[in-house]
């Protein structure tokens, strides 16, 4: 291992003082024998039954005490509204296993109260608040998510008594672990969310605990390392009211404006909040450690407020987060970071180093010049993931100190700023700085975290016969790469690197038992039940699709209208909340002539989760209101199972029908705040009336296998490959010899999409002549390419007997929903995709014409390269 003087000998460090004095110990919770009973320090441990805290309902809680009349204690927030909060059951306990010297403190989260299908409350798990309360894991609620969170409180002896520790300080650190995985990062960004979230945050009472508090934030996520916060003297918002249009505080407050010893000073009372924490399930833990102040002068504390930073040990990326001072509409900030193996502060700044690439939340802003940018205007929050230098990855170990700084290098325009930005400071050793100019810092130092061996993964999907099978089995802890065996697999399947992948060739229903080792030899398993099945038995007989959504409708017999709220609409493959994510915004529907539905017909509706963590929901559907859910209307409404669905997974909710109805309409409501997270993506009704031959494909979430037998018979009916309207005969077969496509579509790239504006209806493209016989076992075939930068999931369209727009008439027979991954910049390749059909679906072997419409809304995005007919010898 080389060592870090070979590194920082390439970096000129100036010399110039730097004046922070070292972190003085506020709360280390390093419990006797790392047991909470035992108290640290001047603290001791209360349990339920008594009171010596002397705060209100104190006997029915745990807390930590101190003889002066200090406590630290969880607060259970029983207002129960979205507005206000939910209660989240849980205690505080010690660990030794996670902490960052010696023990930690330990938060259980073991349930709440949550919001029911027809907004009543209710309560999920025992109402635990202590750690003699739980017993066992039967205590636990059983919610995959819950709406509330566990804050913790200090106080003093009475309203007005200040806290002696925080005396002429401007700083306090702390060391959080938040749960593992409960964030991705990948899906961290605008794409998802308006502004980064509040993940941890800092509520001080300034001279009175019973007045109103400020509030500091910050946006970490939980990347499996250690996250080290730093509050600051310098509030980003008062829960009294802003006092200016910028909705700005500049430092210590109103009450001490300009002097962040006197804010710190004059803390009565603070509050710390895992924001993180909302939204978890029942068994979470997590850890706060090593609580100290400091006092640091010569740094910004007016425009760079909260910095934090965190640390993935599996990728060695950091995050950081800030709060900018200002928010309004054009309130733009720019901020530069840089890092170093020494300290960082005024005058060695520029001599630090540049980070390798900023990954910022707007990806849009991702750079290689260290600059961090502000995605939304109105908010304060700013976040990124920083890549050190290459050269600097290997000697990130347990132990490293690293250093990081941030400088505000925002062009504000005039009316968007304080005048107090600009008051120069004398800087010893640097000069004169404006307030903004000046850098802010941290420090971090790299911890390790020993997790246990975990598989993860208790429940796998189903394989399909002949279907390209693909399970990524979560592996987690230990040390390093890992491998994974299985006893048990079905033909077909086998283990690569930690997924099981292949295609299994018959049904099997079996136990299998999977086997994880890490590099250092450690192993856990786990048996999980696997069920293979043919694509027959997944079939629902009985049974019509009454609306697949799409950006476009195509009316049915029963149903020619589709309807939703005006938050709600159309997204990549489904009907979802566009707008806010308030689920009392969200339905959406069809309606016509209608049906009738008996009693033990069903109502299917699939939906698809493509947000980064499961969705819980308890569905509701009407048959009568064509609106959105009314508390004066319930018996309008009916309430459908709760559904769970994983990330990027389907499923399908059934409603069972009761009694006879007539149903003109179907409204359907998610009863789920999301937004642009949790699609319906069909409608579909099981009734006696159908013929036994009606059925509905279930959603299969892999692609059907190319059996490496082919017979030679397989077709070219075109090959679109060439950027030339008059395409060589050699690319068309003899029997479609003329292409035909839509006024506004036209050739790109490899093949043919939409050239003009975006609608997918104004798209069709195909190819035409004398026509061929072909068996009944053909199966049409289409390539597409995607060179857009998203991706897209769709479900084209084919007709063989109309030329024309698919909404201007004809058959239209829908093919295999598509998903297509975008283009890849690193490789330039477009991503590839496959469509498909049964020619007998089409219901003729005879065709003298082949239309496709995308059924895609993009521009130049989505292109059609070829269309084959294939047969498989297993066919």
């Amino acid at each position: 291992m080389k060592s870090l003087l070979s590194i920082l000998s390439a970096v000129t460090i100036s010399n110039a003082p730097v004046i922070h004095a070292d972190p003085e110990v506020f709360m280390s919770f390093d419990f006797e024998n790392g047991e909470i009973e035992q108290g640290f320090e001047d603290w001791y441990y209360s349990d339920v039954g008594e009171n010596p805290c002397q705060f209100y309902n104190g006997d029915l809680q745990s807390k930590l005490c101190r003889n002066d009349g200090f406590k630290l204690y969880p607060y259970y927030n029983g207002r129960n509204s979205d507005h206000m909060g939910w209660l989240q059951y849980g205690y505080i306990d010690a660990s030794s296993e996670f902490s960052v010297n010696g023990s930690s403190l330990r938060i259980h989260l073991t349930g709440g109260m949550y919001k029911g299908a027809d907004d009543e409350v209710l309560s999920d798990g025992k109402p635990i608040r202590s750690k003699s309360e739980y017993q066992s894991t039967e205590d636990l609620g059983e919610q995959s998510l819950l709406p509330g969170d566990i804050s913790l409180y200090y106080k003093g002896p009475t309203s007005t008594a200040k806290i002696p520790e925080l005396r002429d300080k401007n700083r306090l650190n702390l060391w959080v672990l938040m749960p593992k995985g409960s964030v991705d990062i990948e899906k961290y960004s605008t794409d998802y969310l308006t502004s980064p979230r509040k993940s941890f945050s800092f509520y001080p009472f300034i001279n009175t605990s019973k007045g109103a508090h400020y509030y500091h934030h910050v946006a970490n996520i939980a990347l499996g390392g250690w996250t080290k916060i730093q509050f600051d003297a310098s509030p980003t918002h008062k829960n009294s009211g802003g006092t200016n249009e910028l909705h700005a505080f500049s430092e210590g407050g109103t009450e001490y404006s300009g002097n962040g010893k006197e804010y710190f000073s004059n803390i009565a009372a603070f509050n710390l909040r895992a924001d993180f924490s909302k939204y978890l399930p029942a068994d979470s833990v997590y850890y706060i450690d090593e609580v100290t102040t400091s006092f640091k002068p010569y740094e910004n504390e007016e425009t760079i407020k909260s910095l934090s930073v965190g640390f993935s040990p599996k990728s060695k990326i950091f995050d950081i987060s800030i709060e900018d001072k200002y928010r309004c509409l054009d309130c733009e900030a720019t901020y530069e970071v840089r890092y170093s193996f020494d300290p960082i502060d005024n005058a060695n700044f520029d001599s630090a180093y540049k980070t390798e690439v900023v990954t910022n939340f707007d990806r849009s802003k991702s750079n290689s010049d260290s600059l961090i940018h502000k995605p939304t205007n109105g908010y304060n929050l700013i976040w990124a993931a920083l890549q050190l230098q290459s050269e600097h990855i290997d000697y990130i170990e347990p132990g490293t100190n690293i250093y990081f700084a941030v400088r505000d290098v925002t062009e504000r325009a005039e009316g968007r700023y304080f005048e107090e930005d600009n008051v120069s400071v004398d800087v010893p050793g640097v000069g004169i700085l404006r307030k903004r100019d000046l850098v802010k810092s941290i420090d971090y130092q790299i911890m390790e975290v020993d997790y246990p061996l975990t598989i993860k993964t208790d429940e796998i999907q189903q394989p399909v016969v002949g279907y390209n099978y693909e399970q990524e089995i979560n592996v987690e802890g230990g040390k390093g790469t890992y491998q994974l065996q299985a006893l048990g697999l079905p033909d077909g399947l086998s283990i690569d690197g930690t997924k099981i992948i292949g295609v299994a060739s018959q049904p099997k229903s079996d136990v299998i038992t999977l086997t994880a080792m890490d590099e250092i030899g450690q192993s856990t398993d786990i048996q999980v039940q696997l069920d293979v099945v043919t694509e027959d038995q997944l079939l629902v007989s009985q049974c019509k699709t009454v609306v697949a959504f799409s950006d476009s409708y195509l009316p049915t017999v029963h149903y020619d209208t589709v309807f939703s709220d005006i938050y709600t609409g159309f997204h990549l493959s489904g009907m979802t909340t566009l707008l806010g994510s308030n689920s009392q915004y969200n339905y959406q529907g069809i309606s016509g002539a209608g049906i009738q539905l008996d009693k033990g017909d069903k109502l299917r509706l699939t939906w698809k989760n493509i947000g980064d963590s499961p969705a819980t929901f308890h569905p509701r559907v009407s048959f009568t209101e064509e609106g959105r859910y009314d508390l004066s209307k319930t018996d309008s409404w009916k309430t459908m199972p709760v559904t769970t669905v994983n990330s990027d997974e389907i499923t399908v909710t059934e409603y069972n029908v009761n009694e006879t109805i007539y149903a003109t309409l179907i409204n359907i409501n998610s009863n789920f705040s999301n937004n642009k997270t949790l699609l319906l993506e069909k409608i579909e009704l099981v009734s006696s009336q159908f013929n036994l031959s009606d059925t509905c494909r279930p959603p299969i979430s892999f692609s059907k296998a190319e059996t490496e037998a082919k017979l030679s018979s397989d077709i070219l009916i075109a090959d679109f490959t060439s950027l030339s309207p008059s395409i060589s005969q050699d690319n068309l077969h003899e029997a479609f010899s003329e292409i035909f496509m839509d006024t506004y579509t036209g050739f790109h790239e490899s093949g043919l999409t939409i050239l003009h504006g975006d609608n997918s209806n104004y798209n069709y493209q195909g190819v035409k002549g004398t026509g061929i016989e072909a068996p009944q076992n053909a199966v049409v075939k289409l390539t597409w390419k995607n060179y857009d930068s998203g991706k897209y999931v769709f479900t084209p369209n084919i007709s063989v007997d109309f030329e024309g727009r698919r909404i201007n008439g004809g058959t239209w027979f829908g093919m295999t929903e598509t998903s297509i991954e975008p283009y890849e910049i690193t490789t330039f390749q477009p991503g590839e995709a496959y469509s498909y059909i049964a020619l007998s679906d089409l219901g003729t072997s005879w065709f003298d014409l082949v239309n496709i419409n995308a059924n895609v809304k993009n521009n130049k995005g989505i292109v059609l390269e070829k269309i084959e007919l294939v047969f498989s010898a297993n066919d």
